[in-house]
């Protein structure tokens, strides 16, 4: 799958400050999202809640815009989210999208940008992290925050003890959650 041939390539890079001057002043900016779904100038230190991006409208428009970064520059940044004359590129923890919360049946992502949860199209990888397809052909599948899926563990059933077949019991049903 998609996801899982760009989670290699979504990794941590950090510049030299003179590198992200130097870019700015063309325009081009670095981002990073973090296994929480934060967005992040890279160069942001020390990473946390106080210090990523917040604005919701701001949010939205950045993750709207997300595609592959077909530009042939910056290959190590496997997204970008172009805004007019202005290029921002963006490397991730895992995926570009993260699932933030599950309320009304609908997962949360970006600022306020929702998704319609649908238990049957759970994935889980050997990490054991829980994945969900973003509804956006090109990003594949998005991870769930560790938060969310630890609300989802509850619900679910393991076939036997080495968990060859995990099931998800939703709303009186029971979906087997595949393994990627």
């Amino acid at each position: 799958m998609f996801f899982s041939s760009i989670r290699g390539l979504c990794s941590k890079i950090q510049k030299d400050s003179l590198f992200y001057q130097k870019h700015a002043a063309n325009r081009e900016y670095f981002y990073f999202i973090d296994l929480n779904g934060r967005l992040f100038l890279e160069e942001t230190q020390p990473r946390n809640i106080t210090t990523c991006l917040k604005d919701t409208r701001f949010l939205n428009f950045f993750w709207k815009k997300i595609k592959k970064n077909d530009t042939g520059r910056f290959s190590e940044y496997p997204f970008i989210s172009p805004c007019g004359t202005e290029m921002n590129y963006i490397t991730c923890a895992d995926t570009p999208i993260v699932f933030h919360s599950l309320e009304n049946n609908n997962l949360s992502w970006g600022g306020d940008m929702k998704v319609q949860f649908q238990p049957d199209q759970l994935c889980i990888n050997s990490l054991e992290r829980l994945y969900h397809p973003t509804g956006i052909t090109e990003l594949g599948n998005g991870l769930i925050r560790s938060h969310v899926a630890i609300q989802l563990s509850e619900m679910f059933r393991v076939a036997n003890s080495t968990k060859e077949e995990i099931w998800l019991e939703w709303e009186g049903k029971n979906f087997l959650i595949k393994k990627i």
